[in-house]
Formats: structure tokens, sequence, C-alpha cells
């Protein structure tokens, strides 16, 4: 009796141990009380107070509103099988407002409305700066004077009163309000880093919620010891917006990514364009970054550069984006590492910001559709490596912008041109079409400067040139490309050069914003008229390659 007692309670044991934790979806409402338990009767007030809570597997379900939280820091982490989930719920839409409010708006003389700020505890006026006000979708621009001069204008006094002089002449009373101030000291924004505890902060996701207002929207980081990074953060079907620098920001980071999210009007900083002559950040950006993956997103109208790895960072996919109209660079790979892909994307400018220019300087509102670069190495940073290596560029669509696929260094404060370029990359079956002509600009389709063991192949450059230029023993091979006239291949020594075709490629449209309108048509000379690349399995629209007897030339098999 006593054997069989014991090895019962062996069992119970055994079981007690390997039993799966129990996930808990904490709710979080408009109408919730933090002193509450968090779920779905008497749910939390506060995304922190959901985000506290939370450990890994949990969930922690956002309810439709407007939640105005200055920061957020994520402190718990969850693991590969089990992650920390945040999601909107109920249908509508879950905003996250990291920006200040005003109470009452009143009528301030002429046709200008004010305002108080309401600071949050412990914030005030004196350590707040007030930098941008959006009313219903347009940024107003902050006056130097005691009074808004003009409509789109605001001021702020010294304890935070706000005045504005209505763009459309409508109270602001009532619509929706976003005040960008910084918050000195603890800027504003969802924060996934160790906040100086240690430890690593691990797989968070963030799903289908609307974040704006902040310094950076969301900013994964890791600023412990030497080599440490934290890892795994999801970002999907998210909207983000209007954030004074970045949407999203990764430090220190493996493994990240941001996908089917509406990406825009962020780097507020730099609004009016070019205005502040400050900074344009990139609205997605890595530093230190490795193996992060931006997929089916919009990324439009930031006013820095689109998307992109700074310094430190390899291993990124950026593929089937949609990338337009931003301030500067619409996909910008600059790094002193390398280990790209950037494939299946339509990059394109519309010109809608031409008037808006940089000291008259056209060429930043015709910004590159893709550019290849190591910006450190050639301003004036030590870098033993400065090449960009192992980049591969493939079925990208680019219309309308300033140079369309363009890799080239950088000259330094004393004019000197810089050390980096390009190597062992491959750039292959892209359609340029359209890119800008004028002043400051390289003027052509495909720009390739300075390189060593580079492949450009199957490209359509119309009605652009194609320009390139190797250094050294490891040449530039460029073959199965298609210009309008034979001037328009310009290639310097080191490139070799076979099978590349010129004429009219004949796009089922061949003008306008939509990727699809740059297909060829029936008895288009780029036809089967490509370069085998065995590598290259698919096109812009995900279809197999080749279908006929050969590769077609451009973004799409016909």
């Amino acid at each position: 009796m006593m054997k069989c007692k014991l090895i019962v309670a062996t069992l119970i044991g055994f079981f007690a141990v390997t039993a799966p934790v129990t996930a808990t979806t904490y709710f979080i409402s408009t109408v919730g009380n933090d002193a509450g338990p968090g779920n779905a009767l008497q749910p939390f007030r506060t995304i922190q107070k959901g985000a506290d809570a939370a450990r890994a597997g949990d969930t922690v379900s956002i309810m439709p509103g407007l939640y105005r939280e200055r920061s957020i820091n994520i402190r718990n982490g969850g693991t590969a099988a089990a992650p920390i989930t945040f999601r909107a719920a109920g249908g509508g839409k879950s905003i996250i407002d990291h920006g200040l409010q005003v109470a009452t708006w009143t009528g301030a003389g002429g046709q200008t409305w004010a305002g108080q700020a309401v600071f949050p505890a412990g914030e005030v006026a004196a350590t707040s700066i007030i930098e941008r006000v959006v009313i219903a979708g347009v940024s107003y621009r902050k006056a130097l004077t005691a009074v808004p001069q003009a409509r789109g204008d605001f001021t702020v006094s010294t304890a935070g009163r706000i005045t504005v002089w209505p763009q459309d002449g409508a109270t602001p009373a009532g619509r929706d309000v976003m005040i960008l101030a910084e918050k000195v000291g603890s800027p504003s924004g969802i924060y996934v880093w160790d906040n100086g505890r240690g430890g690593s902060i691990n797989n968070i996701v963030f799903d289908g919620l609307v974040h704006r207002a902040g310094n950076s929207a969301i900013w994964g980081a890791r600023f412990g010891p030497a080599g440490t990074v934290n890892r795994n953060l999801t970002i999907k079907n998210c909207e983000i917006a209007f954030n004074w620098q970045y949407a999203v920001r990764l430090d220190n980071w493996i493994g990240a990514t941001v996908q089917n999210c509406d990406v825009h009007e962020n780097g507020q900083v730099n609004w009016p364009r070019g205005d502040y002559d400050r900074v344009w950040p990139h609205a997605i950006i890595g530093f230190n970054a490795d193996r992060v993956n931006i997929l089916g997103n919009k990324v439009h109208d930031n006013h820095g550069e689109g998307v992109g790895p700074f310094f430190g960072c390899s291993y990124w996919v950026i593929r089937g984006n949609e990338v337009y109209d931003n301030y500067s660079i619409n996909i910008y790979i600059d790094t002193d590492e390398g280990n790209m892909v950037v494939d299946r994307n339509f990059s394109y400018i519309t010109g809608k910001y031409q008037s808006v220019g940089r000291f008259g300087n056209l060429k930043l509102n015709y910004p590159d559709g893709i550019r290849i670069a190591n910006e450190q190495a050639d301003l004036g940073g030590e870098d033993a490596t400065p090449f960009v290596t192992n980049v591969v560029v493939t079925n990208n669509v680019v219309v309308g912008t300033g140079d369309g696929i363009t890799s080239f260094p950088y000259n330094d404060a004393k004019g000197v041109l810089g050390p980096s370029g390009l190597e062992n990359s491959l750039i292959a079956n892209n359609t340029v079409v359209n890119t800008y002509t004028g002043p400051q600009t390289f003027r052509a389709g495909v720009v390739v400067s300075r390189s060593r063991n580079v492949t450009v192949l199957n490209n359509i450059s119309f009605p652009q040139a194609i320009r390139l230029n190797a250094i050294g023993t490891a040449p530039i091979v460029a073959s199965g490309n298609l210009v309008a006239a034979a001037s328009d291949y310009d290639f310097g020594a080191g490139v070799t050069s076979a099978r590349n075709l010129t004429g009219n490629p004949r796009f089922v449209v061949g003008t306008g914003f939509a990727a699809g309108n740059y297909r060829l048509e029936a008895g288009s000379i780029a036809i089967d008229r490509g370069v085998t690349r065995a590598s290259i399995v698919t096109d812009f629209a995900g279809g197999v390659r080749p279908q006929g007897v050969g590769y077609d030339i451009g973004a799409f098999e016909r």
C-alpha cells in the first residue's frame, strides 16, 4: 500500500511540473479602472497597467477608444512560443496618443483659438517643448512670433497656452487634435527595453493599433552590457503616424518584423519640409539591428527617409512595400555591413511636394527610389570595411523618383570622395521609369558609381540611362538590360557588357502610379529576351519566372 501511494505522489508531482501555464487576457478600456483585476468585466484603464501585468503568452486586449499615455514602458517579455501580444479589439480604432491635450478651446481674437495644454502628473510646461499641433490631419507650423501670423500657424506661451489660427477657419473644439511635445529626460512613445534593470525584453507583438504623436512611436532597444541584444519584435496591421521622429526604431536588436502597416506623416521634426534644417529621420530605421523584415507596408508622406537600415545592420528583407512621397530617399540601405534584400517594392514620387524645396533644392523633392550607401564611412567616420556587401535588388518598380536605383559614395566636408562602394551584389529585373531629369541628380534610372563584382541584369530603365563604373579588377557585369537608345548605356572602365537591348519596352499603360501600369504589352521586345538567373524565381506580382522560352526583362514576367 505504501508503494502505491509513492507512485501516485510521483505522478502528481510530474504532472504539476509539466502542465502548461494558462495564458491570461487582460482587457483595457477607456472606462476601465487600474485598481481592478483587468478582466472583461472589470478592465484596466491604461495600457501601461496591462503591460506591467502581462507575462509570457498573455494578451493585452485594447478596446476601441483614444488612450492618452505619454510613455509606455514594456518591461516584461515573452518567449518565441509564447509572446506578449498587445492587440486592438472590438472592431473599432484603438488609438494610442503620446501627445498632450487641450481640455477647452476658446476664441482668442480675430480668427484664432486658444487653450491650455494639460500636462500629466509630474510634467509641467518647463519640462516639455510643444513642437507641433495637428488638427484634423493637418500639421500646423510653429510661429516665431507672439501670435500666429497666418492660417496654419500656432504659438505657445511659457505656461503651455496654445494659440492656433485654424487652416480652414473652423474651431479646433470637437475635432481630432494632436499636440506633439518633446518630454525632457523621458521621451514619449512606447519603449521595449530593459529600462536599466538588466536582462532582455524579448518576443513582443503589437497588432492592429494606431500609434501617434510620440517622439518615436515604437522604440525597441537594448542598452545593457556590450554585445547584448533584445530579440523578436512584431508590429503588424498598425497605423503609425504623426510622430516627431521615428515610426519604428530598433537599437541592438535581432529579429523584427513590420508587416501590413500604414506608416505616414512621421518625421514631423522636418515639417514644413526642410524648414528647420535639422534632421530628416527614417520612418523605419535600425541601428545595429539584424534580421529585420519589412513586408507589405505602405510607407508614405514621411518627412524624412522612408525605410531602411542605418549603421551596424545586416540581413534585412524589404519586400512587397509601397513607398512613396517621402521627403528624402524612399528605400535607403545605409549601412557598413550588408546582406540585404530589396524585392518586389513599388517606389514612386508623385511630385505633390515639389514646391516645398529645401533652400530651393528640388533634389530632395524627387528623392531616389532605392539608394545604397555608407554615409558613416564617407562623411568622416572610421570604417575598416567601408563597402556595402551582398545586396540583392530585384523585381522593384520605381517611377518618377530622382535617380531610380543608385549606389555611390558621398563627398565629405572637404569635398573628398568617401571610401565606400558596393560589392558582391545583384541589381536585376527592375523596372525604372520616368525618373526626374532636372538639376542636382545623376539623371539616370540605374547608377552604380563605385563598385566591384556587381551584376546589373535584366533591368528596364526608360527613358533614362544606366550608368556604371567599376573599380579595381572585379568588374561590373551588365547584361540583358533595356534602355531607349545606345547612348543611354554610360559604362565606364571595368564594365563587361553583353546582350543589352535598346528600344521602347511598350508598357500596357506606361504612366501613372499603379505598378501594374508597367506590365509588358504583347509583342514587347523585353519578353523572353532577358538573361537566365536561377536565383530569381518570381516577378513583382509573385508570378513564376520564366513563363516563356526565357526570362522577361523588367519587374514583370508576362
